[in-house]
């Protein structure tokens, strides 16, 4: 047996931003933009199932998903409700690749699973400490920006590789065990 899901979604977002000038005269700030953390999804699932025999099966996966989001989702709760203030976009993105094979043995008194996993998972993220930064350090937004080298954006990039193996020995009948 052979199934494959895909999916494509798109989540509008929900958190307003006010440019810099927020901060030098707050009353007469208007939005920059709005809706500033919309996220993209993609994704893919293949699975097979293959029963060589009545008692064994074996089904490999594989999984893969692809985040975009156009910035972070994070308030700046003094300013308000779903709003910050940033003078950058901060975009994420999270890619997600997945593989797992599982092989089932019927023992007749109980099934003997293996499942092998592997998942490679790179996240990608901007931040904008300007903000923060001018917040605690109690220097303007606009002076602390005009006064520095470059912007104040931090890039990083997460990747995580995860490998689990489980074996397990499992009754198949109404034994407590």
């Amino acid at each position: 047996g052979l199934r494959i899901v895909a999916t494509q979604r798109e989540e509008a977002g929900y958190i307003d931003r006010f440019p810099e000038s927020y901060y030098a005269d707050p009353s007469s700030a208007q939005l920059s933009d709005e809706n500033v953390n919309e996220t993209d999804t993609s994704s893919i699932r293949v699975a097979l199932r293959w029963p060589p025999t009545d008692n064994l099966a074996i089904t490999p996966t594989f999984y893969y998903q692809d985040t975009n989001a156009a910035s972070n989702g994070t308030a700046d709760i003094a300013v308000g409700d779903f709003v910050q203030v940033r003078p950058f976009d901060e975009p994420q993105t999270a890619e997600d690749t997945y593989y797992n094979l599982l092989v089932e043995y019927d023992l007749g008194f109980a099934d003997l699973i293996s499942s092998t996993s592997y998942l490679d998972r790179v996240v990608q993220r901007r931040d904008d400490a300007s903000a923060f930064l001018s917040t605690v350090l109690r220097i303007p937004l606009p002076i602390l920006l005009a006064n520095t080298d470059s912007d104040i954006d931090n890039f990083t990039e997460n990747p995580n590789e995860i490998f689990v193996q489980e074996v397990r020995l499992q009754s198949n009948n109404d034994s407590p065990f």
